[in-house]
């Protein structure tokens, strides 16, 4: 990258200052680009010499995995150019002792350089800089950080010995989208952002998220320490008292107080909190200006009786927002569609009954939370009540997942615990639990679903995986033609309901699939996207989807929670292999504690690439991270 004279680089942040400075409306953002400052005459500092180094490489002993992972690729990338085997450890300092003299830190370390290294940049700003004999990389941000190493080993590793100017200031100015932001008339770094006991975590992640979106450098501190003139407080109770009922489990004050501004954030449980977090950071986000007054960002949430967010989505605050923050691409159906199609494409991943880690299984609100999360499928139970309406509910009982042993009985309810026993009027009188349910599970405000309400709220945004519920495995309670298309009529979604392996897609059924693939593709200008089942052999499976031309999916009849799966992936490995590249391959991956990062990697590389979850927002977190969106032509 090209080398800047120290009066153009004094120029440019000078005019970024200003621009910084600017509180009024402006589309404006700081551009991304490398202001180096040196002083010409100064000597050069030999950081290494002869194949040696006298300087030590640190990073702070409370590195996230990000910055830690950096800093390993950094001693790599050090140690193969130069054959110099560096001392590396972290920050750490034995009482009476001494730091080394010589060190390059990586991050935010506890020497006094650190702090000076980032005086006056933005909150995602990378930042080199040599102060006395360190050399900092760092950044208050662990994207910035990453950067700032990624930036060090382009521009500065160079072959022969690696030498430094000893006054190096090398800034990656970061983009911000909403520089300048102010609220009561204050500009967000004065705010200092105070939590309770609890809520560390979630003020350190308001302050990452402000701090992204317009490069203000924002303080956090704990409720005992000295009041602050202008505070977000975050559940610190010495600051404002919740006032809501216990019962009300996802509601949160966003509210005023006190001489100053302030703004305090409250609920009754951690939940509610972090989600009070998140909208606030999302208000400041998608909000038209930059100078906001306090009542533009008061709220008072109430989950409403209605449920209204089945009419729109995106007014649920969901319970993990303030732990992921989802691409814009993992949202777009056209992607996932896209995706789909491509059988040698992008892990993609399906949510066992929605979101049943954060909401109860088969809940509108688990399903709506698989689909804000970004997951690509959902797998839900139709089951049919007593007067014919169609409600998700796995268990042909309501024992488990509902309150109906409290209610059983009650107000001219029924006491069987059948749910072909129940109108759907009666089952609106029970309380979903929460999770998998069960007898320590806790009640929640949530109900029953209808399987129209998740055709709506699934319509274009996601697939839709019906799962066998009928009095046997091969007879599904639902008819295709009479139950489900016109349904998928209703909401104009044509492509998103998967064909799949029941009773009413066997052999003699073939031609009925045929059929309504072609409808979809004439209404929708999509196929239907059809999983053949995995037949017991290879040639078999072949003639199947050589006859049929059923690509791209296929679907694996194996759970991995009741095998080993490593046993499994090393006695299929040629059955797999054969698929890779030809067939989208999905199985069922929920495998309790197994669920991981590293399990979703070893499954995605033997070729199955389309996971059935337990935890939905872990292999999104995943996706996210190691792919990118499918290209596609609108």
């Amino acid at each position: 990258m090209k080398k800047v004279t120290l009066l153009l680089s004094l120029l440019l942040a000078a005019l970024m200052i200003l621009s910084s400075c600017d509180g009024g409306e402006s589309d404006v953002t700081t551009t991304p680009e490398v202001v180096e400052t040196t002083t010409p005459d100064a000597p050069p500092v030999a950081i290494t010499s002869g194949g040696t180094t006298e300087y030590k490489l640190i990073r702070s002993e409370k590195s996230s995995s990000v910055v830690t992972d950096a800093f390993v690729r950094l001693r790599n990338v050090f140690s193969e150019k130069y054959g110099v085997k560096i001392e590396v450890s972290d920050d750490f300092i034995m009482p009476n002792k001494e730091a080394h003299p010589y060190e390059i830190a990586v991050g935010k370390v506890n020497r006094e350089e650190s702090a000076q290294a980032l005086e006056g940049v933005g909150y995602n700003d990378a930042v080199i800089a040599y102060i006395g004999n360190r050399l900092m990389i760092t950044g208050h941000s662990d994207e910035a950080i990453v950067r700032a190493v990624d930036l060090f080993i382009e521009k500065y590793l160079t072959e022969g010995e690696l030498t430094v100017n000893s006054t190096l200031r090398a800034v990656e100015a970061a983009e911000y989208e909403k520089p300048g932001v102010t609220i009561g008339g204050v500009p967000l770094t004065d705010y200092v952002i105070v939590y309770g006991s609890s809520y560390k975590d979630a003020a350190a992640e308001v302050a990452n998220r402000l701090g992204v979106l317009t490069g203000a450098v924002i303080r956090t501190q704990g409720e005992k320490d000295t009041p602050a003139a202008h505070e977000i407080a975050i559940g610190a109770a010495s600051r404002f008292a919740s006032k809501i009922p216990a019962e009300r489990i996802d509601d949160f004050y966003i509210s005023e107080g006190g001489a100053g501004a302030h703004l305090y954030i409250s609920a009754n449980n951690k939940t509610a909190v972090e989600m009070a977090c998140s909208r606030l950071c999302k208000m400041i986000a998608e909000g038209d200006k930059t100078e906001y007054a306090i009542s533009d960002l008061i709220l008072h949430y109430e989950l409403p009786a209605s449920r209204d967010y089945v009419n729109d989505i995106e007014s649920l605050p969901l319970h993990w927002e303030l732990e992921f923050n989802t691409p814009e691409w993992m949202l777009d159906y056209d992607e996932k569609y896209a995706a789909s199609m491509d059988p040698a494409g992008r892990l993609m991943s399906c949510a066992h009954r929605g979101d049943m880690v954060y909401y109860p299984e088969n809940s509108i609100e688990g399903i709506i939370s698989s689909i804000m999360m970004g997951a690509d499928m959902v797998e839900i139970d139709p089951r049919l009540t007593k007067d014919g309406v169609f409600i998700l509910l796995h268990d042909a009982t309501l024992t488990r997942t509902t309150n109906f042993e409290e209610m059983a009985g009650k107000n001219g309810l029924p006491k069987s615990a059948n749910v072909a026993d129940w109108t759907y009027e009666q089952l609106m009188q029970l309380n979903l639990k929460t999770g998998t349910g069960g007898a320590s599970a806790k009640l929640t405000p949530y109900k029953i679903p209808t399987l129209d309400e998740a055709f709506k709220v699934c319509a274009n945004r996601i697939f839709i995986r019906l799962d066998v519920k009928g009095p046997t495995d091969d007879t599904p309670f639902w008819n295709f033609e009479k139950d489900i298309w016109p349904l998928m009529q209703k909401y104009e979604s044509y492509s998103n309901v998967i064909y799949t392996w029941h009773s009413w897609f066997k052999s003699s059924n073939y031609s009925l699939t045929d059929t309504y693939r072609a409808k979809a593709q004439e209404l929708s200008g999509k196929p239907g996207i059809v999983f053949m089942g995995d037949a017991n052999s290879l040639s078999s499976n072949n003639k199947v989807i050589k006859a049929h031309d059923f690509n791209p999916g296929i679907r694996l009849f194996v759970n991995f929670g009741d095998v080993d799966y490593k046993e499994y992936l090393k006695n299929n490995k040629v059955k797999l292999d054969s698929y890779k590249g030809k067939l989208r391959t999905y199985a069922d991956v929920h495998n309790g504690n197994n669920e991981s990062h590293a399990f979703y990697a070893e499954l995605y590389e033997a070729g199955i690439n389309y996971h059935l979850v337990n935890k939905a927002l872990s292999l999104c977190q995943y996706i996210a991270a190691n792919f990118e969106a499918t290209e596609y032509t609108k």
